[in-house]
């Protein structure tokens, strides 16, 4: 099947919810140029490159550096180029990259998910956020905390919000502080099972998220991401997140994905099920087509 990976939701009934796709996106989205590269980072474009290759949900990860939101995967910097002396990537840089695919590319929509990386500044980071961004440009974003349709929200962001908010703060409303993810408990421990997250939305969504990332590779697909791609059904109103990137083992990220992307490469998605959105390390065009060709 020939897809233009720029352009492929063009192809999408407007009145199919968000969630009913299968999305291809990028885990740890900024990873790119990196501190300490062999063990953090996660890709090897930028995020205008990302949306280009089909990736339409962003796994994005920031923390609080005088005042300003920096990308970061943990502990480590993400760099706006491999210059030794290169700057920070700041949450500018990549809003400008999707504001300028999206201005090309008006029937895509991009999945922000949002997460204050290092457990501090919860609060603080969603207010710059908001702030700066989407209070003074408030019709790029989709902010409500219910599942849109497809034809509501072509040319947008989506704000998945993985972090806490002032509750107390006047301002935040159900209609501006986006989908609410902010229960998510890190799945750190060494078993299979998913996690089943209530939004708290006005649609009643509740989310499907499988991300055991301290699994080594070989366990990770097959205690794990396996079991969990043949679970799936038709779409039922719920969202599905499934994590195919892992950080167990020795070898690091990349080598982590080569296992992880050829085993997801050799597995038969049935047409009639919803496997959601799946999050990945260094998603090629045979991840993406994969993905984006279970919808058409």
């Amino acid at each position: 099947m020939n897809i233009n990976l720029s352009k492929w939701m063009e192809k999408i009934n407007d009145e199919r919810s968000i969630l009913s796709l299968d999305i291809p996106g990028a885990h740890d989205c900024a990873a790119n140029f990196i501190h300490m590269a062999r063990m953090s980072k996660c890709q090897n474009t930028d995020i205008y490159g990302l949306l280009s290759l089909g990736i339409r949900a962003l796994d994005v990860r920031v923390a609080l550096r005088d005042n300003k939101l920096i990308l970061v995967h943990g502990v480590h910097r993400a760099f706006i180029s491999p210059d030794k002396d290169a700057r920070p990537l700041e949450i500018d840089d990549i809003i400008k990259q999707i504001k300028r695919f999206l201005s090309e590319n008006p029937n895509e929509t991009v999945i922000f998910q949002f997460k204050n990386d290092n457990e501090k500044h919860m609060e603080d980071c969603f207010d710059i956020l908001y702030d700066r961004y989407i209070a003074k440009e408030n019709k790029l974003w989709f902010t409500e905390n219910r599942i849109p349709q497809i034809g509501e929200v072509r040319g947008k962001i989506v704000l998945f919000r993985r972090c806490e908010m002032y509750s107390v703060n006047k301002k935040y409303s159900p209609d501006c502080a986006g989908i609410d993810l902010s229960r998510w408990v890190n799945q750190e421990n060494l078993v299979p099972e998913s996690l089943i997250l209530s939004t708290h939305s006005r649609d009643k969504t509740e989310f499907i998220i499988q991300d055991r990332y301290n699994y080594s590779p070989k366990p990770r697909w097959r205690k794990c991401v396996e079991p969990f791609l043949s679970e799936r059904k038709p779409f039922d109103g719920k969202g599905i997140l499934c994590y195919l990137s892992t950080a167990g083992g020795l070898l690091g990220p990349e080598k982590n994905a080569d296992y992880m992307n050829a085993k997801f490469l050799s597995y038969p998605l049935k047409k009639e099920n919803c496997y959601g959105i799946l999050y990945f390390d260094f998603p090629t065009k045979e991840i993406t087509k994969k993905v984006i060709e279970n919808n058409l």
